[in-house]
């Protein structure tokens, strides 16, 4: 909320409806929360390097900090549930320390759908430079609204730990794996399997059209996430497989080499995209 993001509905935060209603029913108001507070316990307990912070607190009780942090949590998305009329609440948050507050706020029943890709279309995707941020683009205390460019192997390192560490979060039972690979080429099934795990009674489909393979996108009140989520209309789904084209084989080599534990356990091929591009050559 301090830097006002647009929501996904279009409008900045401060002016939405939705955020306005969550904030006065969270907390009286926004302006009760003390924003400094929470920004610094998020830094502290909700960033990948908040895993071993975790670690050494194991069953012992909270620090104050993280308490106050785990109450005003329970309030935000009861809160949510409460305006937005849904009992399931989707946070595409990707940290596993997050997760972990979460795990522990009364009142949540955390399921992790850990969503994987492969690491090489991963770290093609992140050396793209001057992608927009769409919810930024209003410049209140933002110096960059561009999305961080990494190079290979920084993306290769943060792709092995950040999997490895949805592993010890919870139990198998509070856990689905997804590829992001498997829901491109079998959505219906994928997103039913992923609403039976959420313990959704409703098997509707929603604006989804198998024949077509595309969804209508609506103004939904989403803050951070895809750039996607200020398109509307109908969105086709398709594979994003620019990577097996685009990088060279030394570069797949590097990212195979430095993740090839997980690549092995998500059953992605360790030589990927070679027989794509001899074929792209040929043609």
């Amino acid at each position: 909320r301090k830097a006002n993001e647009v929501c996904g509905c279009g409008v900045p935060m401060w002016e939405c409806h939705f955020w306005n209603e969550v904030g006065d029913c969270a907390f009286g108001e926004w302006g009760a929360v003390d924003m400094d507070e929470m920004l610094s316990a998020d830094e502290k307990y909700a960033r990948h390097y908040s895993i071993g912070r975790h670690a050494l607190l194991g069953a012992r009780r909270d620090p104050p900090d993280l308490s106050a942090y785990r109450a005003a949590l329970g309030q935000l998305y009861q809160a949510i549930r409460q305006v937005s009329g849904s009992p399931i609440i989707v946070d595409s948050t990707k940290r596993a320390s997050y997760a972990y507050v979460l795990r522990d706020v009364r009142g949540i029943n955390l399921r992790v759908v850990h969503l994987v890709r492969d690491s090489r279309g991963v770290a093609y995707s992140n050396t793209k430079v001057r992608i927009i941020r769409p919810e930024l683009a209003n410049g209140i205390g933002v110096d960059d609204v561009y999305m961080p460019s990494r190079p290979l192997w920084r993306t290769a390192m943060d792709w092995e730990i950040k999997n490895l560490l949805f592993y010890s979060l919870v139990g198998s039972s509070k856990r689905r794996r997804v590829r992001y690979e498997d829901l491109v080429a079998r959505p219906s099934e994928e997103i039913g399997a992923i609403l039976e795990f959420a313990g959704v009674v409703s098997r509707d489909g929603g604006s989804w059209d198998d024949a077509s393979r595309s969804f209508e996108l609506r103004p939904y009140h989403t803050l951070g996430g895809n750039p996607l989520r200020f398109r509307r209309g109908r969105v086709r789904l398709e594979p994003d497989d620019e990577w097996r084209l685009k990088m060279n084989r030394s570069e797949k080599a590097l990212v195979s080499i430095m993740t090839l534990p997980l690549l092995k356990t998500y059953g992605y091929a360790t030589c990927p995209g070679w027989k794509e591009r001899a074929s792209a050559r040929a043609h």
